[in-house]
């Protein structure tokens, strides 16, 4: 069967399983993947999580060679000492081995800290073996589509 690009699920706070119910069990290793963040913002990144008392969340910055390296390789390596990457580089986040309630509770603190917007996205094992690459690109279209039609819904296209 060929991807089709991310299946975009509600996030069911009460759900003691995978995201999306994808699995019954959590998935992943309890990590987040940053992606086109810069230094300070990993760092503040790391001190609202620290102040949710979810420092125990693995925090790893995406390195150039991750992104060749599947979201299943990237989550289980060591955090790598932070790199730069190249500017332009998409921002995102990959969120792994959370609950739904978990989830929102990352998300809204994110929104609350003040960084700048990013795009969001789990492990499940639709994705594992997908590079990050091209995760990230099926995530921004997926993303910029959706973006569209909300404009159009609102000017009434």
């Amino acid at each position: 069967m060929e991807w089709e690009g991310p299946i975009f699920e509600p996030i069911d706070p009460d759900s003691d399983g995978g995201l999306g119910g994808t699995s019954e069990e959590l998935f992943g290793p309890l990590a987040v993947l940053l992606v086109g963040f810069a230094q300070y913002e990993v760092d503040q990144f790391r001190a609202f999580m620290i102040d949710m008392d979810a420092d125990i969340v693995k925090i790893i910055t995406c390195t150039k060679k991750m992104l060749s390296s599947t979201l299943e390789q990237s989550l289980d390596s060591p955090a790598p000492v932070f790199e730069q990457l190249p500017l332009g580089t998409k921002r995102a986040v990959f969120l792994s081995g959370m609950s739904g309630a978990e989830v929102q509770e990352v998300i809204s603190a994110y929104n609350d800290s003040g960084l700048p917007p990013t795009v969001w996205a789990a492990a499940v094992p639709a994705n594992y073996q997908r590079t990050i690459s091209v995760l990230l690109e099926d995530i921004y279209g997926d993303h910029n589509l959706m973006a569209n039609m909300e404009g159009k819904m609102r000017h009434g296209d």
